[in-house]
């Protein structure tokens, strides 16, 4: 999340440690706690307006044919279980968990580029059309925002911040239970 932040805010050279400092004590490489010297800066925010997309603009959106939805939070919660106002998931939206994109072993390292591709041919994601990352309160969205926007450089993606928790504050908007992403809708709530 904070390279998704710093990236929105305009740093253009944001850097993502694969692996985790875990993987990179365990690779034997330099560590200390020398802090060093903070000079000021003349950094400038520059609102990077494209990555984001904001309620209105999604919901008017989300559902045309060159829009691809994908929901990073785990099978459970996209299926119904968890904490939110309603269960299941914004219709139309597949379920791409983060976790499933990293390595077994590390939940900070990716999967190698061929079982990353395998997975995102398996749910039919490609390149082609544009890529709305979401989740449960637009946190773990961070991680597959990065993955296409920068890792495999999709040229259109962007990122539900308020993902399924704003998606639920407004009763009008249907959910969807259970495994596929637009089978049995719910109907509105009163």
């Amino acid at each position: 999340m904070m390279a998704y932040a710093l990236a929105k805010f305009g740093h253009d050279n944001v850097l993502v440690l694969d692996g985790g400092l875990d993987a990179w004590k365990q690779e034997r490489r330099r560590v200390d706690q020398a802090f060093p010297t903070i000079e000021p800066s003349d950094f400038t925010v520059d609102v990077r307006g494209v990555y984001p997309i904001g309620y209105e603009e999604f919901k008017k959106t989300k559902d045309r044919d060159d829009v691809l939805l994908l929901d990073a939070r785990p099978p459970a919660f996209y299926e119904g279980q968890g904490p939110w106002r309603k269960a299941g998931h914004i219709p139309g939206a597949i379920n791409l968990p983060w976790r499933g994109l990293m390595a077994d072993d590390n939940p900070a390292r990716l999967k190698p580029d061929d079982a990353i591709n395998a997975i995102l041919e398996h749910h039919g994601i490609g390149p082609d059309r544009t890529v709305y990352c979401s989740c449960g309160t637009g946190r773990e969205a961070t991680n597959e925002f990065l993955l296409f926007k920068f890792y495999l450089q999709y040229p259109n993606v962007r990122i539900y911040e308020g993902s399924f928790t704003e998606w639920t504050m407004h009763p009008e908007n249907p959910t969807v239970t259970g495994t596929e992403p637009r089978a049995r809708e719910a109907a509105p709530a009163r």
